[in-house]
């Protein structure tokens, strides 16, 4: 099992941020273990409010590149929302 969160405080238009995500370590022997569960995303700065609530896949690995993706529902405090996709890619060189 995973928890990972962070936490971004501005004093730029007094914008903040935070995420929490909790995963379970599935897949193992297929693609060498993975975590995938849920996240909370929040995003904030004045006069505006944007939340998301998904689910995460962390850890996927290929050679020297790391993989992370999410989707979910997104919402902000004009009333809108949508579905969202997030992918994050690190490269070691």
């Amino acid at each position: 099992m995973t928890i990972a969160a962070d936490v971004s405080l501005s004093s730029i238009a007094t914008s903040n941020s935070a995420r929490i995500a909790n995963g379970w370590r599935v897949l193992e022997k297929m693609l060498g273990a993975i975590y995938i569960g849920p996240e909370v995303r929040y995003f904030g700065s004045d006069g505006y409010r944007h939340d998301r609530l998904g689910m995460h896949i962390t850890s996927m690995k290929t050679e020297d590149t790391d993989w992370s993706a999410a989707a979910g529902w997104a919402r902000d405090s004009a009333g809108r929302s949508s579905p969202y996709v997030r992918l994050s890619i690190l490269t070691r060189q």
